[in-house]
């Protein structure tokens, strides 16, 4: 099977604190190559990083992951 046959899917984390200091509230996160940046990988998997103390403004401790596949 190719990468252009594999189902879309999303891993969404979704975060009380903020994981990599970004002060965003949301991190999308793409596959890519080192060696070659520009390189489209497009294998139809995305991660999502939901930081809800962007939202309200101070962090607790903690991290629920949800799998997500269309």
């Amino acid at each position: 099977m190719g990468y252009d046959q594999l189902p879309e899917s999303y891993v969404i984390f979704l975060c009380d604190y903020d994981p990599y200091g970004a002060s965003i509230p949301v991190c999308t996160i793409e596959r890519c190559c080192r060696e070659r940046p520009s390189l489209p990988i497009r294998d139809g998997s995305h991660w999502l990083v939901l930081n809800a103390s962007a939202w309200r403004g101070e962090g607790t401790s903690g991290c629920a992951i949800c799998y997500v596949t269309s």
